[in-house]
């Protein structure tokens, strides 16, 4: 059947060649492999847009593909924003230089967006994505959906701010997992803190690790049994370009991460 639509796959015989292969060939081929692989998950998700806005489209790619609801849900979503609102992104998957994952960030990121600011976003990062991995491709999208929609920006910061908490999740042997979701420049002075006091005690002779003291710290800071310490200061570096420090133009902040 898929021969019908010409995807026949690579010569069976391709899969004994390689252990010939030297290890430039061998990436090389590794290269050339993911690239088709790419360009037929754009075959696909031109696809799955072609099947229209029914609700049960997902159902329908859960049930041909074998997969469950969820990712069903996110094929088809991702499906319909790079046919509709990410033509640059979309024109990178076809050309096998995206892979889905790395799409999904940019989706992901203009979902807050209406169309035509996705569109504008797409258009400014299209060129940029391709070279970059997942967690850099999802920063530059950010910063450019700050630029293209800076009120928007500032208002879901104020939202997120609103959705701050702590959260205990346990977890095996005994152990457990504690989650802060906080205001990223008090997230990032309390963990400098932290790492400072635990860089000092390790520079005096303790024989834990680095990870082990800041958990100590950590722990005795919320707890109350620390001893005396620096009070809360940290060097947070804020990106600011000098023509919006002038007042000439109205370019983001950057916080380092952020």
């Amino acid at each position: 059947m898929t021969e019908n639509w010409g995807f026949s796959g690579p010569d069976p015989e391709l899969y004994d060649r390689i252990a010939d292969l030297d290890r430039d060939e061998v990436l090389s081929l590794i290269a050339a492999a993911e690239a088709c692989a790419n360009a037929c998950q754009a075959v696909k998700l031109a696809a799955v847009a072609a099947l229209g806005d029914a609700d049960s489209v997902a159902k329908e790619v859960a049930l041909e593909l074998h997969y469950g609801a969820r990712q069903a849900e996110g094929q088809v979503s991702l499906a319909r924003d790079l046919a509709r609102r990410l033509p640059g992104t979309f024109e990178a998957m076809r050309r096998g230089e995206l892979d889905p994952y790395r799409a999904s960030k940019v989706a992901d990121q203009t979902s807050v967006l209406a169309d035509d600011q996705a569109r504008e976003v797409d258009a400014r990062v299209a060129g940029k994505i391709t070279a970059r991995d997942a967690t850099s491709v999802r920063r530059l999208v950010n910063r450019t959906v700050a630029r293209v929609d800076p009120d928007g920006h500032a208002r879901r910061c104020e939202e997120r701010k609103r959705g701050r908490k702590v959260q205990l999740c346990h977890e095996d042997d005994g152990m457990a997992t504690l989650y802060a979701y906080l205001p990223a420049e008090i997230a990032a002075t309390i963990y400098t803190r932290v790492d400072r006091v635990a860089r000092r005690l390790r520079s005096n002779g303790e024989e834990r690790t680095l990870d082990e003291l800041r958990a100590d710290v950590f722990s005795d800071l919320c707890l109350g049994v620390a001893c005396e310490v620096e009070p809360p200061r940290a060097e947070v570096f804020v990106y600011l370009d000098f023509l919006t420090w002038t007042g000439l133009r109205n370019e983001p902040a950057e916080l380092a991460g952020h």
